[in-house]
């Protein structure tokens, strides 16, 4: 939760965009937030929070179904946060 808290608490972060006319010139001219910021904990923490099972960081090319091989593209994986989870 300390990533959920920092980005609730220090107001960097916003949970939606600004709709309408007035709230895309603010976002576009003067956007200084974040729409929302992710770590592995705290991702694994919401989607488990919604009911999601087996929840883990996986690697490129590590997925037991193996059908993802043919779609997954290695330059993806570089710092970023991946997970592979059921519902």
């Amino acid at each position: 939760m300390a990533s959920i808290n920092f980005i609730n608490n220090t107001l960097l972060g916003i949970k939606q965009r600004p709709r309408g006319m007035k709230g895309f010139l603010s976002s576009f001219f003067g956007n200084s937030h974040h729409l929302w910021m992710w770590d592995h904990k705290s991702l694994a923490l919401e989607l488990e929070n919604i009911g999601f099972q087996n929840v883990r960081e996986c690697k490129f090319n590590d997925c037991t179904d193996t059908m993802f091989q043919f779609v997954e593209d290695e330059g993806r994986f570089i710092n970023a946060v991946s997970i592979e989870c059921k519902k």
